[in-house]
């Protein structure tokens, strides 16, 4: 056996030393002219790359590609070079049939380059040039699953066709892997090269790929690249355009606003701005400061729709360090009506004074009236820096009533908009709505938001039967006010109109989606629910923000009492489609082979997503978001759960930037460990002490912090005084904390936690532990509620008695190679992190289909010795167990049989050992559940 040992760690030791051997880039030496034929000097230092291989999949016989390629990578300090040789012997049949970014290029010969700066598969870049060098580019996310934007890095390529050839040579700047920020910056890059050849129907790559070429994990390793610059310390993050008016000749005059990102203080650099509607370039002078630099940059606009703008950001030296393109649409709106009573979705709810209507009209054009009609009457309202105020009355028993409002200039009528309000009758069932400012509202009554989202109770997603029977919902482990979702999106609606349908187009609805629209809203007339949702992720799924609008008008027309929510990163992209904007800015701990933990995405990311909604003004719009509570190990092998301090920094920091809601994910998994599965439930009970003062209509009082690394919050209501103060960073802060409102007082009640803070002339100094969360308030809130401090004693016991295992393959996850028959599990973050985690009640595993269900588990690196077998789930019926001794399966009797009602144990009576293990389930019973597996000495 310890021979069969020796070998079996022979062959894993072989396989890492393969492994280790990364391929190497060479560094640039002379220069590197762009024309495609690869005859430089400098390409013959680099090492040649080639052996391509077929997919799996698609290679049944084991066949090699009837044309290889061969490719070299060489950099220099602010490049990289790739020279790609394509040797085709039928030139002829080569199909280059993409001309253009927006042709469809897949069908095409290309070549395709993936490039992983961060040197793990969660986040990398893909390059594509075809042989009429047409070019495509995008940046993946969560192990290639997820497009967080319209990627915009540029790159410059060039291709040479010869005889029986051709050649690809491209140019990458680093600016270009501007998503990777320089914590996660290696030198050590994950790279492969595939090549398409659809005349022969050869689908070929430098890594070992099984059916497509999305395979990050299985991508080779390659050393040598140069670190990130020092001099590029910025990228431009976003783009806005703006109209505020119509020229004579059919321009317009705007501006174009820029948020430009940088890592440090820079000396003065030149942004420029190009597109074909822009009169000229539209260019500035910018001096960064760390962090968020906003640009505004005047401008002229031939006309409007969607367009490109190439945007370059350049040294004193006129050296380019960041670029990139954006695609936007640039729309006029010359007039638009802004309400304020009635507040939310132009109706008056059950309950509301519907006596006058108030607001104001936003008006892009250089005038001094506007004209405003209602009830038939025509009235001139005076404009004052863009805007026009009105305060009219509203017709008593009118359920509907009529405005318009124009301009015009030299008497020639120039734009005109209308609007209808609406006075809402009872309908008799859940009516949910916004007040202001941007307050949630159920039946009359303001809440703050708690709920869940991906599975919340018995029968939701990935649910077992264990976990339902001690919580059958969210509300038997801590308060919960906010489910009951009905999905109104594209795809749910016609399958067709999701991913690359007609919802990625900048169109109106089809008549068939109108259509269904309207069905599935009638045939909720009668039912009781919270909110409708219409996008999940749609910036990652190319979703246009021109379509969904349109939905969103159609459903607010047909059913007003319910609001509308969208999950995603970039909520002002998606402000006009949606009553609630939800971020779902998950962090993504990991852990790395040296024990240090970092964080994919840090905690502050949230602040500033809701920062963007609460600075646009719009209060009839809320602000959720949806934290990961979940290990993202399907993405990253290294992943690993959040912790309690970073969760509980996470939310109250929405919290304190406006949040009103939480929609958690992922419901079942968050019991996972013992941290977040009492935390939450802390977290719960907190905000629904405290929820009176968070809903309160009050807007928030100005307080302020000097440290920006904390976030504050300062409500002032009649139900007293309520401050919060989050440490967002992973490091020790301090700050000093003041308000005028705080003058007032000369100490605030910690809440939930020991002592009082005392107040000196309306401030006080702070010193916060990483992600530390301190609330204060004028009164005492917290009766009945334990400290911080016992949770901290509960979590520290709970994690024991979970680490307590006896199992020897207890946390071996990442050690254990695990095959199955078939399983319905659609995430694939459960198995190994699932089944050896010493939690007994959370579903790892379920068959589907017909036949036996079975698992094998091989043991890497180590040797599992054991004499019982035990297994926590459901349905459990005694399974054949077998273990591999000198190549064979021996099947083992157990001596004893003991089972309980979600737990199983076999005892054989003696100690076995072996490197592998298998169970059988010949005598099954459908619903059967695994939870955990434990091989005990």
């Amino acid at each position: 056996m310890m021979y069969r040992l020796s070998g079996v760690l022979s062959l894993f030791t072989a396989v890492w030393m393969l492994s280790a051997q990364d391929a190497q880039v060479a560094e640039l030496n002379g220069k590197i002219v762009l024309d495609g034929k690869l005859d430089e000097p400098a390409w013959q230092q680099a090492v040649p790359h080639s052996n391509f291989q077929l997919m799996k999949a698609r290679n049944k016989a084991g066949r090699k590609p009837s044309a290889q390629t061969e490719f070299r990578i060489l950099a220099d300090p602010t490049h990289i070079y790739l020279g790609i040789r394509c040797p085709e012997p039928q030139m002829n049949k080569i199909r280059m049939i993409g001309k253009d970014k927006s042709t469809n290029i897949w069908g095409d010969d290309a070549v395709e380059v993936f490039l992983a700066p961060c040197g793990h598969k969660e986040k990398y870049y893909q390059f594509v040039v075809n042989a009429a060098n047409t070019q495509y580019r995008q940046y993946y996310e969560e192990a290639g699953t997820i497009m967080p934007e319209e990627y915009g890095g540029l790159f410059e390529s060039a291709v040479y066709r010869g005889d029986r050839f051709w050649n690809v040579e491209l140019r990458i700047p680093l600016a270009a892997f501007y998503h990777t920020a320089r914590p996660d910056w290696k030198t050590r890059w994950l790279v492969n090269v595939v090549r398409t050849r659809p005349h022969a129907g050869e689908y070929s790559s430098w890594s070992v790929l099984t059916g497509k070429y999305h395979e990050p994990g299985s991508f080779r390793s390659m050393s040598g690249f140069p670190g990130k610059p020092a001099e590029q310390i910025c990228f431009v993050k976003n783009a806005k355009v703006s109209l505020t008016d119509m020229k004579q000749d059919g321009s317009y005059t705007g501006k174009i606003r820029l948020q430009i990102n940088a890592e440090k203080k820079s000396d003065p650099l030149t942004v420029s701005v190009k597109s074909d509607v822009i009169a000229g370039d539209a260019a500035g002078e910018i001096r960064l400061n760390r962090g968020k630099n906003p640009l505004t940059l005047p401008a002229v606009f031939r006309n409007t729709g969607k367009t490109q703008l190439l945007i370059s950001v350049k040294n004193a030296g006129g050296e380019e360090i960041a670029g990139r393109e954006y695609v936007l649409t640039v729309k006029y709106q010359p007039l638009q009506f802004v309400f304020t009573r009635p507040f939310y979705a132009r109706s008056f709810f059950p309950g509301q004074d519907s006596s006058r209507i108030t607001g104001k009209i936003l008006v892009s054009a250089e005038v001094e009236t506007v004209a405003l009609t209602a009830d038939g009457k025509t009235c001139q309202l005076p404009v004052r820096n863009g805007e026009a105020e009105f305060d009219i009355p509203n017709p008593k028993n009118r359920t509907k009533t009529g405005l318009s409002a124009s301009l015009s200039k030299n008497g020639k009528r120039i734009a005109e908009c209308s609007a209808e309000i609406r006075v809402l009758p009872p309908t008799g069932r859940k009516m949910v709505w916004i007040e202001s400012p941007g307050r949630l509202v159920v039946n009359g009554k303001r809440i703050f938001a708690l709920g869940w989202y991906g599975g919340a109770g018995k029968g939701g997603f990935m649910i077992s039967e264990a976990f339902a029977e001690k919580y059958p919902s969210p509300a038997a482990k801590h308060p919960y006010n906010f489910g009951a979702m009905v999905s109104i999106t594209p795809a749910s609606l016609i399958r067709s109109a999701g991913d690359g349908g007609e919802s990625n187009r900048d169109v109106y609805p089809s008549k068939a989606m109108v259509e269904k629209i309207h069905q599935r809203i009638d045939a909720l007339r009668s039912r009781d629910f919270n909110y409708y949702y219409l996008a999940d992720e749609p910036e990652y799924h190319g979703g246009s923000a021109v379509y969904l609008e349109h939905m969103y008008n159609i459903i607010k027309e047909a059913d007003p009492y319910h609001p509308v929510m969208i999950i995603t990163t970039t909520p002002e992209t998606f402000i006009n489609c949606a009553d609630i904007l939800n971020p779902h800015l998950y962090i993504q701990p990991a852990v790395d082979d040296h024990g240090r933990r970092s964080l994919g995405r840090p905690v502050a990311a949230v602040a500033e997503a809701a920062k963007q909604i609460m600075n646009l003004g719009r209060r009839d719009k809320l602000v959720f978001g949806t934290p990961q509570v979940f290990n993202y190990r399907s993405v990253n092998q290294y992943a690993v759960f959040p912790t309690f301090d970073e969760t509980n920094a996470w939310i109250w920091a929405l919290i304190a930037c406006g949040g009103q809601g939480l929609t958690p994910f992922i419901y079942y998994d968050h019991a996972s460990r013992p941290d977040l599965d009492l935390g939450m439930d802390y977290i719960y009970n907190s905000i629904d002490r405290l929820s009176g003062l968070l809903t309160a209509p009050q807007e928030p009082g100005k307080v302020s912090a000097d440290n920006r690394n904390v976030e504050t919050r300062l409500l002032d209501t009649e139900q007293g005084l309520l401050l919060i103060a989050v440490n967002v960073s992973p490091e020790k802060q301090q700050t000093v904390v003041r308000s005028p409102v705080l003058e007032k007082y000369r100490s605030l009640y910690l809440f939930r936690e020991d002592g009082m803070q005392t107040l000196d002339g309306g401030k006080f100094e702070l010193s916060m532990d990483p992600y530390q969360v301190h609330i204060y308030s004028s009164k005492k809130l917290d009766d009945g509620l334990f400290p911080l401090t016992e949770l901290r004693s509960r979590i520290a016991a709970a994690e024991k008695k979970r680490c307590s295992s006896p199992s020897v393959l207890f946390e071996k996850g990442k050690r254990i190679e695990i095959s199955s028959s078939q399983y319905a599990v659609t995430d694939t973050c459960v198995l190994e992190d699932k089944l050896f985690d010493g939690v007994h009640d959370i579903l790892a595993w379920r068959p589907i289909g017909g036949k036996a269900p079975w698992m094998e588990l091989g043991f890497r690196k180590f040797t599992a010795k054991f004499s019982r077998l035990r297994i926590y789930g459901a349905n459990l019926k005694a399974p054949e167990f077998s273990i591999l001794k000198y190549g064979k399966w021996n099947i083992l009797q157990p001596a004893d049989i003991k089972q309980g009602k979600y737990w199983l144990e076999l005892d054989f009576g003696k100690t076995f050992s072996t490197v592998k293990c298998r169970i059988d389930w010949k005598k099954w019973t459908r619903g059967l559940e695994l939870y955990e597996i434990e091989l005990i000495p």
